[in-house]
């Protein structure tokens, strides 16, 4: 059967390819991720696109390619900024602070989390508050803020326990035990 270029078969590429980057598969995430990025653009599908953006950065910034995460991330801040979609801006930043902090320029990464964190309160949006107070604990840790970075750590530990997300619990706990 003849599969319609359309939301549905964007939308199930993204989601293809979210699951091959959770199954470590970046080669085959970031070809099904492109895909979806094309056709998102060829389509006019903003939303998906940014998010499939994200992800590919993601891809780059998990192969230790921080350039190229770098320029994914931008790209999908200016998608976002375009929409007024605050979700996808505060994300965009988010994931550059990431950057950033792997770089290890904490100054940078603290400046693009705050940016976030606004967005992501505006939005209500707990399981990415809880994600940002995690990266914050490691910028307060390596400024050399160890109570800051408890604090952090503790409060984010708490969110991720709350929306019942192991793998940001055991970060957290990683972190407390830095």
């Amino acid at each position: 059967p003849r599969v319609e270029k359309g939301p549905g078969l964007a939308l199930a590429l993204f989601v293809n390819g979210l699951v091959l980057l959770n199954q470590g598969e970046e080669t085959t995430t970031r070809s099904v991720i492109e895909e979806c990025v094309n056709l998102s653009r060829e389509l006019g599908y903003r939303w998906i696109q940014t998010m499939a953006l994200i992800s590919l950065g993601n891809v780059a910034l998990g192969l230790g390619d921080f350039a190229e995460a770098k320029n994914w991330f931008v790209e999908a801040l200016s998608v976002g900024q375009d929409m007024g979609d605050h979700r996808a801006i505060a994300g965009a930043l988010n994931n550059l602070g990431e950057v950033a902090r792997i770089q290890g320029d904490y100054a940078e990464a603290d400046v693009y989390y705050k940016k976030s964190e606004a967005l992501f309160k505006k939005a209500d949006e707990e399981p990415q508050l809880a994600r940002l107070s995690h990266s914050l604990g490691y910028v307060a840790r390596h400024q050399g803020d160890l109570e800051r970075a408890v604090a952090l750590f503790q409060e984010s530990l708490t969110m991720f326990r709350k929306v019942g997300n192991n793998r940001g619990i055991a970060e957290c706990l990683a972190g407390l035990a830095d």
